[in-house]
């Protein structure tokens, strides 16, 4: 009995340690009047789930409570054929705040250019450096670039080797996948795609960024359970940092993603500020996003 507990107690502890890097709610959903079998989207969905969750991403240890909490949901948009869908793709990711119940979203995306074929057969894989086919790849860099940001969060510029897996993952596409797929295109003119994401997060126009990032999340939220004050005061010079950067290099992807995660969180931190933090918030943040300007009138 004794050897049986050991053992049992053995192999909890590894699964413990061992526990993977992510763990995501996964959604997929189709058309009302989609033409595939519902079991196509129900086995993709499964899929997925077993791809982020069940994958080890990393070398380093991560014990259970450790995971990166998030949600990923693939909206089919078109059924291009019985095996090949266009579709939309939401990413929302968000870390624990230090002695705290809180958790705070890093990142808040939707990619509105998905393309790829499923028939259920071949299995979505992880794909570093070799090209299997377009799911694959999107999902692999979505995962290491998920990791890069919480990574970020929590040392200067700490998300550099998975920003480069990312990387590795565009270099492995083919050619014609790199110009033609809108959702990979340098040419795409809105800036707003993976690409852009990558050459955001690498170019060193936006270290400033970077470093505020960081700041933004372990030297001030992470810090405000100690003297909120305070922490408020370094939160704010981050998002002048931040705002000084988006006017070095508008039309960031980097930056409106920033503000779209943060949009809430700011207001609500701001709300118990002074009447000269409030005002410099609300005129930093509706410069950065314009379009969500108003919900900065809750600082009036």
């Amino acid at each position: 009995m004794k050897l049986l507990l050991t053992i049992f107690s053995f192999i909890v502890l590894v699964g413990t340690i061992q526990a993977q890097e992510l763990d995501f709610k996964i959604n997929v959903s189709s058309p009302a009047n989609s033409n595939t079998d519902p079991k196509v989207f129900e086995k993709l969905e499964s899929e997925i789930t077993e791809l982020f969750n069940n994958t080890r991403w990393t070398d380093d240890t991560f014990q259970d409570h450790e995971r990166i909490k998030g949600q990923l949901s693939l909206t089919i948009t078109n059924e291009l054929s019985s095996t090949a869908f266009e579709a939309e793709l939401s990413v929302i990711t968000a870390r624990p705040v230090f002695n705290s119940t809180y958790t705070s979203q890093l990142i808040k995306y939707l990619d509105r250019n998905v393309s790829f074929s499923y028939d259920g057969v071949r299995p979505i894989q992880k794909s570093d450096n070799n090209y299997l086919d377009a799911l694959s790849s999107i999902l692999t860099f979505y995962a290491y670039y998920i990791i890069g940001m919480d990574y970020d969060s929590f040392s200067p510029n700490g998300g550099e080797p998975y920003f480069d897996k990312a990387y590795d993952v565009f270099e492995a596409l083919p050619s014609a996948v790199q110009r033609g797929d809108r959702g990979w295109s340098s040419d795409d003119l809105s800036q707003q795609n993976r690409y852009f994401l990558l050459e955001n997060i690498r170019n060193p126009s936006l270290a400033p960024f970077r470093n505020a990032f960081y700041e933004y999340h372990r030297v001030a939220l992470d810090k405000m359970h100690e003297d909120p004050e305070k922490s408020r005061a370094v939160l704010l010079s981050t998002i002048t940092q931040i705002g000084e950067n988006d006017k070095n290099y508008p039309r960031s992807i980097l930056i409106r993603m920033f503000s779209d995660a943060k949009e809430l969180e700011i207001v609500d931190i701001y709300k118990a500020g002074s009447a000269g933090e409030k005002t410099k918030v609300k005129k930093i943040m509706s410069a950065i996003n314009p379009t969500k300007s108003s919900a900065y009138n809750n600082l009036n």
